[in-house]
């Protein structure tokens, strides 16, 4: 290898990618009501779910991105939910 050559990573540090917001007052905190608000409501119009809304809504909340996104397989394969998808295509 050529030591004098630069490195072909990227050097960027992760707060400087696009769509990342720096420090705590920047909106962060509103970005993540929508969903929340979104589970919430979801939770009250479908109340045969509101249990499984609630547990996505805790793990979105706590930011366990791959627990969530596990517990998100498990609910579309659902039965009630894939009958909704199907008739709403």
């Amino acid at each position: 290898r050529d030591r004098n050559r630069s490195s072909s990573r990227c050097s960027s540090s992760p707060s400087s990618w696009p769509g990342r917001k720096e420090g705590k007052g920047s909106g962060g905190d509103q970005a993540m009501a929508a969903p929340l608000e979104f589970l919430e409501a979801q939770g009250s119009t479908r109340p045969e779910l509101a249990e499984w809304y609630a547990a996505l809504a805790d793990l979105y909340q706590r930011k366990l991105w791959h627990q969530l996104t596990l517990k998100l397989d498990q609910f579309l394969a659902l039965a009630v939910v894939q009958v909704r998808l199907t008739r709403s295509a």
